[in-house]
């Protein structure tokens, strides 16, 4: 899938490499880990992926003598652009996704955790706060749908 941006055009893998780095700079290998663990399989495709954003002025290394990444400016103002374009993308791409798994028989879980995922203790930190929240409106929901005691 392709996402076209101010006559750029971009795959989904960029896009989420973009989305990656919009925190911090993050070594490429730690990336292709990341995107490993969720499924991605081909380390040519990433490095074909990250070299074009550097080539096109997306991304730079930190460092000449290393892979660390970051956004440049160039990277940061199409990332500010994204943010309704890509809700609207990844609901359809969501929707076909569906459709695939429901045709092939696929069996994908109800409900998923991240916590396997995250290796920086960053994340985790953030991914707890928002845990202990969703919590809270789930007890608040419970409690006015059902007059029921929630610990």
């Amino acid at each position: 899938m392709i996402i076209s941006i101010e006559g750029e055009r971009l795959s989904i893998l960029q896009v989420a490499i973009l989305l990656y780095l919009a925190d911090r700079p993050r070594r490429a290998s730690d990336l292709l880990e990341v995107f490993s663990r969720r499924g991605f399989k081909s380390r040519s495709s990433f490095y074909t992926a990250v070299y074009e954003l550097m080539n096109r002025g997306y991304i730079e290394r930190t460092h000449p003598r290393n892979l660390e990444l970051r956004l440049t400016e160039k990277g940061r103002r199409i990332l500010s652009i994204l943010g309704s374009m890509i809700d609207r993308e990844i609901r359809s791409l969501i929707g076909v996704v569906d459709i695939l798994t429901e045709k092939i028989g696929f069996e994908k879980p109800r409900f998923r955790s991240l916590a396997d995922e995250l290796e920086d203790p960053e994340d985790l930190e953030e991914y707890l706060e928002f845990l202990e929240l969703e919590m809270n409106k789930v007890k608040a929901k419970l409690k006015g749908w059902r007059k029921i005691s929630v610990g």
